[in-house]
């Protein structure tokens, strides 16, 4: 009985410190409290390595594997492990491999999750173009359209995998296409192309496409009281809730054309405006101030209009600057990019420097991470930052230009797909140790090229050389 009792005060501290996750590390002679791993994979049936050593499902010297489950959905694994550093490898045949090296810390979760295992060998499949002048595709992430060499309008639905001619020659008579400009709605619901007639002068029409016999509309009547010659994309935004209202921006006035109305004149929305954009039901301008303002360095700021509302809200008051661009999140949050490639965050109370010569950005569908593409280098910029982590991460740099970088749209995982040379590549978002980055297509061309995927980020289209060196449309499954 003694024995037993004395046995017992010996073994109980132990045997509790083990069932809390108190280890003896054999490599530095001393008792520690393990940390756990936890990962999340997208891809079903994934293995694990950990310091090249594959973990099944009994324990290690340095491991103890709490949970794996593999199903359909994914793959979770969540490991204790002695605090240190670890080379962690994901697997599966076919697929590229993902390697990160992380710290774990004693009584903490060290997370990697949302990775992504992308196909070594994706399938590429020709949907259809026979000779692609330009390309254009809904933000919904739904459709594709193109001008043919020929002036015809196509469109693809991804969706239903349907190639049809929006628009041939017979229904513009007397016009031919200009095959240098194609505005896709947000909805795909209208077009707004330009065509010209015999004498080269220039028309502007809006094919309306929700109708069983989609029907054109020519404004070049309404535009006619601006240069219609200098009107380029740039000075177009869809009206965010109603694909048949298109706004206008020319010499710092915004105008609206309602497409729907017998009277198609434009109506005067706003002055002063430097530039605009829509996001959601609302769009965001830059005002400038046309009285006598006693800040001399404020003389514009940033506004809201909620055109369902009928309301317009100022954002912030913004330092004497030439801002080219509004990029809004889908929650409230505003980036501005200047002529000099300065990036800001527009804060509650102040504009905030993020980035330098920089070429463009855009929010994850989380709205937590920035994509900032500079000329060859992508960053990521962490508005959330963990503890003792910077905000601004370099992603990856290369020697080429880099090209048409943005978030695969899902809010599974955060992936930003891109063009470098001849490569259309994903890297992870991930930028801890390093970002993980796969090879998605090689392209017989190193010209800069037509990119997106579809709205469950399950397929990439992009335009590349066909085998008759026409350009075409090809799909990619990168599941």
């Amino acid at each position: 009985m003694f024995f037993g009792t004395l046995l017992f005060i010996i073994t109980a501290p132990i045997l509790i410190a083990y069932s809390i996750g108190y280890r003896y590390d054999f490599e530095n002679k001393r008792v520690v409290k393990k940390g756990v791993l936890v990962l999340w994979a997208e891809n079903s049936d994934v293995e694990i390595l950990i310091n090249d050593e594959k973990i099944e499902n009994t324990e290690t010297k340095s491991s103890g594997l709490i949970n794996k489950y593999l199903n359909s959905k994914g793959s979770l694994f969540e490991i204790e492990l002695l605090p240190g550093s670890y080379t962690i490898k994901l697997q599966k045949e076919g697929y590229v491999a993902w390697e990160k090296r992380l710290n774990i810390k004693s009584g903490y979760a060290t997370i990697a999750d949302g990775i992504h295992l992308f196909p070594e060998n994706p399938e590429i499949k020709k949907i259809g173009g026979e000779n692609i002048q330009i390309a254009s595709f809904a933000e919904d992430g739904k459709k594709a359209y193109w001008i043919e060499e020929d002036s015809s309008l196509t469109v693809f639905d991804f969706s239903k995998k349907k190639v049809e001619t929006a628009l041939s020659q017979k229904d513009i008579k007397g016009l031919t296409l200009d095959k240098n400009f194609l505005f896709v709605s947000k909805d795909s619901k209208s077009i707004l192309f330009k065509a010209l007639d015999s004498k080269r002068n220039t028309h502007f029409l809006i094919l309306d496409i929700s109708l069983k016999k989609p029907k054109v509309h020519n404004i070049t009547s309404e535009l006619a009281k601006m240069t219609i010659s200098d009107l380029s994309s740039e000075n177009f935004t869809w009206h965010p809730k109603d694909s048949k209202k298109l706004l206008v921006l020319h010499k710092e006035n915004v105008y609206e054309i309602d497409i729907l109305e017998e009277d198609k004149t434009p109506k005067l929305l706003l002055d002063n405006i430097l530039t605009l954009t829509s996001n959601k039901d609302k769009i965001y301008f830059i005002q400038k101030d046309n009285t006598q303002n006693p800040k001399p360095i404020l003389q514009q700021a940033i506004f809201s209009y909620d055109l369902k509302n009928i309301r317009i809200r100022k954002i912030l008051e913004l330092p004497k600057g030439k801002y080219i661009k509004i990029i809004p999140s889908s929650n409230s949050k505003y980036l501005l990019l200047d002529k000099e490639g300065n990036l800001f965050l527009v804060n509650s109370n102040n504009l905030e420097q993020i980035a330098d010569n920089v070429k463009n950005a855009c929010w994850s569908e989380s709205n937590n991470k920035i994509l900032i593409k500079k000329k060859y280098e992508l960053w990521i910029y962490d508005v959330k930052p963990e503890k003792d982590e910077r905000n601004l991460n370099l992603l990856t740099r290369y020697s080429s230009e880099v090209y048409n970088a943005f978030f695969l749209p899902t809010t599974k995982y955060d992936y930003a797909v891109f063009q470098v040379g001849n490569k259309i590549k994903a890297v992870e978002c991930d930028y801890r140790y390093k970002a993980n980055a796969s090879d998605l297509v090689i392209l017989n061309q190193n010209k800069k090229t037509y990119i997106t995927s579809s709205s469950d980020g399950n397929f990439l289209y992009f335009v590349g050389i066909g085998k008759k060196k026409q350009k075409v449309l090809y799909e990619v499954n990168i599941e």
